[in-house]
């Protein structure tokens, strides 16, 4: 749409068609925002994960930004892990367990 200067645009016709709120997109707000909260047992989990993580890292002698560099992640990315704030996927746990040289046995 080509408007002279001189001309008023209604507000409608700058802003657009008005947002029309439908169930779908309810029902993804809903879904994002139950995949957003944790449980405590998760909680819990990623705190154990991180804690074994500084243990054996530690154990080992070896800096976060080492670990780091072996596992191709940022040494914050290690921290956050080993106090709990994070918790790492499948992929960067397996990277990090062979770097620390431990086996990740499944039931």
């Amino acid at each position: 749409m080509v408007v002279a200067r001189t001309q008023k645009v209604s507000r409608a016709e700058r802003v657009g068609p008005p947002k029309i709120e439908t169930k779908k997109s309810n029902a993804l707000r809903r879904s994002k925002s139950r995949q957003a909260t944790t449980t405590a047992k998760e909680r819990k989990l990623a705190k154990y994960i991180g804690q074994t993580i500084k243990l054996r890292r530690q154990i080992l002698g070896v800096s976060a930004a080492v670990l780091a560099k072996r596992v191709r992640v940022s040494a914050n990315y290690i921290y956050q892990i080993e106090s709990g704030r994070k918790t790492p996927t499948t992929f960067v746990l397996f990277e990090i367990a062979n770097a620390l040289g431990v086996k990740i046995v499944g039931q």
